[in-house]
């Protein structure tokens, strides 16, 4: 596929039909670098927060999925996060792909559109032949829990 945004029109010659459907469709780029950048950990979470609480300059190719998750306490935010499973190609793996680590980044924001929370957490994990595989065709899933006192701007 192409890069970029895309636009569908969609037409039918039946009269007083009503059509209802997205105008376009964005995708992100599907070139692999052959090498991910090295990034020390304060660069990492420092681009995170710029991503997570601006608009950033690239569209991310990973599709998330996040549902919050009640904690019944008001200073904790849990999230059900889960990455599709055609998402995972572009994810830097180690050469045999069993190592993955991936960062997130989420920003919480006011009624008028203000930053008023960076949160960050990442997962890493060594996969198994198996897991690897189940991770490409059923995505990839984890609970994250951000404790909101120590997460703030």
């Amino acid at each position: 596929m192409i890069p970029g945004y895309h636009s569908v029109l969609i037409q039918s010659k039946r009269g007083k039909v009503n059509l209802f459907y997205r105008h376009g469709y964005y995708v992100g780029d599907t070139s692999m670098p052959e090498k991910p950048p090295v990034t020390s950990a304060a660069g990492l979470v420092e681009e995170l927060h710029i991503d997570a609480c601006s608009h950033p300059l690239a569209v991310l190719s990973l599709s998330l999925q996040a549902a919050p998750i009640a904690t019944g306490t008001t200073g904790t935010l849990r999230d059900s996060v889960n990455v599709g499973s055609g998402s995972l190609a572009f994810a830097p793996t180690s050469d045999d792909g069993s190592h993955l680590q991936l960062d997130f980044g989420a920003c919480n924001f006011d009624a008028d559109g203000q930053p008023i929370n960076f949160l960050s957490a990442s997962t890493d994990q060594v996969r198994s032949p198996v897991e690897h595989a189940d991770a490409e065709a059923n995505g990839f899933h984890r609970i994250f829990e951000f404790a909101l006192g120590k997460a703030s701007l």
